[in-house]
């Protein structure tokens, strides 16, 4: 959270919308640091009625409200800074139209693989930004819409597909997609839609660790020395993945703050890494 409200950038008299209250610790700092009342929204009441006993006793400058966060809160809009404490997808348009013009806009885009923090903003007719160094952790906002990639096919109809791809490998490729936020960004860009699944195995009592892409399935099935992948569907995401990796090397494995993003109309993110 101390990177979130840095790169906030706030300075004293901002007007500042913040999605996802939770205890009201944030909202305090954030009213702390603009010597100013600021906004806050949190779907669950209960949270905002102990957030809002919480801030009143320390005195703080804080409108507690209960709403959805996807719609931000128009009535004391536009904002000089937004944050959200909660992933998101996409950014909505709520939080778009909101932001007032040059204001900053921080928040956490779970995509279908990477999980990168942002810092977006407003400028005429677009808002774009950059990849904060550190990767976000909060969960998603509740009642956010499933995503193009989250349509997937039950574990049992995956079964039934024929093989595509089989090899074995000594690399840990599980190790790093679960250890390296940055390497998951690389990937999702060279493969988008790509999404990081985990299937417990009944039979050998062990989690395996998958990759989906449509009606197709990677699965890593560790034995002695490696990972036999095998991968059933129409994509070769086994090459496809070698490809990236070896990529990913080459290109001096780039961290996330060396990438920038621009929100398409429709809130989703477009990457691309400065060189």
């Amino acid at each position: 959270m101390a990177g979130m409200i840095e790169a906030l950038s706030l300075k004293k008299g901002m007007r500042v919308l913040e999605i996802g209250t939770g205890t009201g610790y944030n909202a305090a700092l954030l009213a702390l640091l603009t010597e100013q009342e600021i906004r806050s929204l949190d779907i669950d009441a209960e949270l905002v009625t102990q957030a809002q006993q919480r801030l009143r006793q320390g005195g703080y400058r804080v409108q507690v409200l209960v709403g959805d966060g996807h719609n931000g809160s128009p009535d004391g809009a536009p904002y000089d800074r937004i944050i959200a404490t909660g992933a998101v997808h996409a950014i909505p348009a709520a939080w778009r139209d909101q932001l007032a013009e040059g204001g900053i806009l921080v928040c956490h885009l779970q995509g279908s693989l990477a999980t990168p923090l942002v810092r977006l903003v407003k400028h005429t007719g677009y808002v774009a930004g950059t990849c904060l160094a550190t990767p976000g952790f909060f969960l998603l906002l509740q009642h956010a819409p499933t995503p193009p990639w989250g349509q997937r096919l039950p574990w049992q109809a995956y079964d039934r597909l024929p093989v595509r791809e089989e090899a074995h490998t000594t690399l840990d490729l599980p190790a790093l997609l679960q250890g390296d936020a940055a390497f998951r960004l690389f990937v999702e860009c060279a493969l988008p839609g790509l999404s990081l699944a985990y299937r417990f195995q009944q039979e050998h009592q062990r989690l395996l660790t998958c990759l989906r892409h449509g009606q197709t399935l990677l699965t890593f099935l560790p034995e002695p020395g490696g990972y036999l992948v095998q991968v059933r569907g129409t994509i070769p995401l086994w090459s496809h993945l070698l490809a990236a990796s070896d990529a990913w090397h080459q290109q001096g494995k780039p961290s996330l703050h060396q990438y920038t993003v621009r929100i398409t109309q429709d809130g989703f993110p477009l990457y691309a890494r400065e060189r």
